[in-house]
């Protein structure tokens, strides 16, 4: 059902994220240090300007003086300290990645990778997005050191939930008017709608991406349905996503089969779990999808149970779910 990763593979991971925190913390710290600081004369003095962004928009920060000139050698000096801190974890982190890829210690597909490291870059990844369905296994087995064996984990299609209900954060609205969809053809130029179904973008080698957020009650209620103006992709409503929502998340390290580092945030794993057994037994799922979320439930179970003991198999954690489902798959 599933391998431990080798000694090995396991350290090249754990370097891996070692390396990825670092990186990801340099680059919080640079935030500040965006844009640039510069003198202008004006009416034949000199004042100091912050540049606060790519189009040249610049603030002053008063005239030439003692302490406009500690400001800016403060400034400067901060920022080539990061610049030299960057630049020596993005080198590492390459290295690394060469040899997470050479171990074979991850094992996510590239194109999920890409995606979520955008929504992790637009502020979008757990606070507003939660990543669903096949592909939240590659955040468990990572989670739990392991490897899924067999097919449990293929797919090519990638579920995105929405927390529509959340407040877009002024990064998260940097976003643009495309919305989702923008950051969607910033990774891969060849996502578009999938036709009529609105909720789906598809692109050129067949990866679809599906949004979904949770009924509105009552069903005709006016909620966000996009994210920007302008945005294409429109979420699908399906009922009982509240209970992947109720629980909290996990944000993982996750690691592609290119090696390509990546975080990813999914439900508390035994929400995961439940849903698929519950999900096997409905009489309207398709038949061949049944037995695909009866496998991806069990082996779930299994993982908890051998490899994930600080998730007990309790129905505490699950109370927004019906308890004749809980009961109905021994968690009672």
């Amino acid at each position: 059902m599933f391998t431990e990763l080798s000694p090995s593979q396991a350290k090249a991971f754990i370097d891996a994220e070692q390396i990825h925190l670092a990186l990801r913390d340099a680059q919080e710290k640079m935030q500040p240090y965006t844009g640039g600081m510069h003198w202008k004369t004006v009416n034949g003095k000199q004042y100091l300007y912050r540049t606060t962004d790519g189009r040249g928009t610049a603030k002053s920060l008063g005239p030439r003086c003692a302490d406009t000139e500690t400001l800016l050698q403060n400034f400067q000096q901060r920022r080539a300290e990061l610049d030299a801190r960057l630049a020596t974890l993005e080198a590492r982190q390459k290295e690394q990645t060469r040899m997470v890829r050479a171990l074979r210690a991850g094992s996510a597909p590239p194109i999920l990778a890409r995606v979520c490291q955008a929504l992790c870059l637009h502020k979008l990844m757990g606070s507003h997005i939660l990543i669903i369905g096949t592909n939240a296994l590659h955040a468990y087995e990572a989670l739990a050191g392991v490897r899924f064996v067999g097919d449990v984990t293929a797919t090519t299609d990638m579920d995105m939930l929405w927390k529509h209900k959340a407040r877009l954060t002024a990064v998260a609205r940097d976003i643009g008017p495309e919305g989702l969809l923008g950051v969607l053809k910033r990774v891969d130029k060849s996502f578009e709608i999938h036709g009529q179904q609105t909720f789906r973008a598809i692109n050129a080698d067949g990866y679809m991406v599906d949004l979904i957020r949770q009924t509105p009650t009552p069903p005709w209620k006016t909620e966000p349905h996009n994210l920007g103006e302008q945005d294409a992709f429109v979420a699908t409503d399906l009922p009982n996503m509240k209970w992947m929502l109720s629980v909290p998340s996990v944000r993982q390290f996750v690691v592609a089969d290119n090696g390509m580092p990546f975080e990813m945030a999914v439900p508390d794993p035994r929400a995961f779990m439940l849903f698929k057994a519950w999900l096997s037994t409905q009489p309207d799922r398709e038949p061949v999808k049944r037995g695909r979320d009866a496998a991806q439930a069990q082996a779930m179970r299994q993982l908890l149970q051998d490899h994930l003991p600080q998730y007990p198999l309790t129905a505490a954690p699950l109370r927004a779910f019906p308890l004749e489902v809980i009961r109905q798959h021994g968690l009672a």
